[in-house]
């Protein structure tokens, strides 16, 4: 689809906002991959949109393929990395599934179109959200 061709190309920048930064903790990197995500999903919402409309129907690409792979679990993954020696995996995992879904074009979507906000109000919540997601995972 060149949709995620177009996607794809925003991959490096993606992966160098989660690595570059003074300060390398689980916390700030999130931080910087949810704004990053952010600012690629809101320059991007008319395409994303489209994308959802094109696969929401779809039947599964093969089995144990989600019907719309994303790179997002890849960037989380990434972004959790310092926490690998100390956190569970289990919470881990739960952690980077809870990380999607306060991010990307879905929670976009429901910040803007159900909740009534605009561009920098969703940015403070998808980043709130995940700041608490990976606090909360961490103080355990």
């Amino acid at each position: 689809m060149p949709g995620e061709a177009a996607l794809e190309a925003t991959r490096q920048s993606m992966e160098q906002s989660i690595e570059t930064g003074p300060d390398d903790s689980a916390t700030a990197r999130v931080d910087r991959l949810v704004e990053a995500l952010s600012d690629m999903t809101l320059r991007n919402e008319r395409l994303l949109r489209q994308m959802i409309r094109f696969t929401i129907d779809r039947d599964p690409i093969e089995p144990g393929v989600p019907v719309r792979p994303s790179r997002r679990l890849e960037y989380i993954e990434r972004a959790l990395a310092p926490l690998h020696a100390t956190v569970d995996p289990d919470v881990l995992e739960r952690l980077t599934g809870a990380i999607a879904v306060v991010t990307g074009i879905e929670s976009t979507l429901v910040l803007r179109d159900i909740c009534g906000l605009d561009s920098p109000e969703i940015l403070a919540v998808q980043r709130w959200a995940a700041k608490a997601l990976v606090e909360g995972a961490t103080s355990r």
